[in-house]
């Protein structure tokens, strides 16, 4: 009786283990598949990020171009980046934001497509929601009632360039008289069509600035590391005035086989009917000469202009000289008065600018003594060796132009958030 007794108690304890067994297999089970559909879930979480992430790099390096490019780039790049094996689709309009970063307060603002503000941020959203019609279905957690789970990524990249501004001299600056520097921004118009200064019209340098009369800088001044603003100015500086913490460096104009393959041998006649090239290739207009220069790369030993002589710039021009410029008294008329069409690169000891007439343009000269003596307006950018400015004149900077255009500094982008 006793044997049948355990016999019987010990079925049942076995019995017991089996239900218990069953039962522990259901929960190990259950709990695989809970951790199968949550690596599921952040596996695909972390491929949204990635996306987010290169779109908004990308959208922010692509800002230079204007909104639609930093947009598009955005989008494009973000596309390439896959997600739970489909590629990452965005709607502009909806997860697209072009704004500008506050360093200060460490926030994005979003501007308006019609906003005159320079953007330097790209914010960017990639999801996979049911209202998107995506959403994420999941492997087994429809055995509870989840069929799929919503996902959104979220990035902000703002645009940093090397370089602190776009008016530099990098020895040093030198202001007199009543010159000044301001800005605008040329994709508005001419500053004439609107007249609204920016207030950018920095001035940096890895040397003293050094300022007298009634100067004025309307923006920030910069000089280099142990170095100072030295202004006896009547106005001074506006802005912000702190040394640089580190040292601008800027590459000579890229050649490449410009002084082989130009548009030199489309140079027309002079109204005179003289060559305005000489033999040692220099171009040199004087008196009543005018110049019609189609658009092109040009290469020239010197570049002079006197008296009253002028080359009218119709497009996409870029003049590349040895030698010194003397514009003095003639000018350089760019018809459609957009810095970006006209780029002058001297590579001479000096290049000096005192015609009457303003001027809209990129001057790139890194290792060349710049000076600017003149009562007109100067619309664009300067990189100098070393910058002199005087006169009455002002120095707009144009806040459309990036470091790319200009071929100095770096231009990258990093994450915010």
């Amino acid at each position: 009786m006793k044997a049948n007794e355990k016999k019987s108690s010990y079925q049942q304890r076995k019995g017991a283990i089996t239900v218990l067994a069953a039962l522990f297999l259901i929960v190990v089970l259950a709990f695989l598949a809970f951790s199968i559909d949550c690596g599921y879930i952040t596996v695909t979480a972390s491929e949204l990020q990635n996306a987010a992430d290169a779109g908004v790099l990308s959208g922010a390096r692509a800002l230079h171009d204007g909104r639609d490019a930093a947009i598009a780039a955005a989008q494009l790049w973000a596309s390439k980046n896959l997600a739970a094996g489909k590629s990452v689709s965005t709607i502009a309009s909806e997860d697209i934001e072009i704004g500008v970063w506050d360093d200060d307060t460490a926030t994005f603002n979003a501007l308006a497509p019609e906003s005159s503000e320079t953007p330097n941020a790209v914010r960017m959203t990639c999801r996979r929601t049911s209202t998107r019609g995506n959403p994420l279905n999941l492997f087994f957690a429809p055995l509870i009632g989840t069929n799929s789970t919503d996902l959104v990524a979220k990035a902000t990249a703002r645009v940093k360039t090397s370089r602190c501004g776009l008016i530099i001299g990098i020895s040093s600056v030198s202001m007199s008289g009543s010159s000044h520097t301001n800005s605008y921004n040329s994709t508005n118009g001419t500053y004439d069509d609107e007249p609204q200064t920016t207030g950018h019209g920095h001035v940096c340098s890895n040397g003293d600035i050094a300022m007298s009369g009634s100067t004025a800088i309307n923006g920030d001044a910069h000089p280099g590391s142990g170095h100072v603003v030295n202004s006896s100015s009547s106005v001074g500086v506006l802005g912000k005035i702190s040394p640089l913490n580190k040292s601008l460096s800027y590459p000579s104009p890229d050649l490449g086989d410009t002084a082989t393959n130009n548009s030199n041998s489309s140079i027309p006649l002079t109204m005179n009917n003289k060559k305005a090239m000489n033999s040692k290739g220099d171009l040199v207009l004087s008196g009543a000469d005018r110049l019609d220069l189609p658009p092109g790369k040009y290469y020239f030993n010197k570049l002079t202009l006197s008296g009253g002589s002028s080359i009218n710039i119709s497009g996409s021009t870029e003049i590349y000289t040895t030698g010194d410029v003397n514009i003095s008294g003639g000018s350089v008329a760019n018809l459609a008065k957009s810095p970006k069409n006209f780029q002058l690169f001297p590579m001479g000891s000096k290049c000096t600018l005192s015609g009457n007439s303003d001027f809209y343009g990129i001057v790139y000269g890194p290792t060349t003594k710049v000076i600017r003596s003149s009562d007109s307006t100067f619309y664009g950018a300067i990189i100098a060796g070393q910058l002199v400015l005087s006169g009455s004149g002002g120095v707009y900077a144009d806040d459309s132009l990036d470091s790319q255009l200009l071929k100095g500094g770096a231009q990258g982008a990093k994450l915010l958030e």
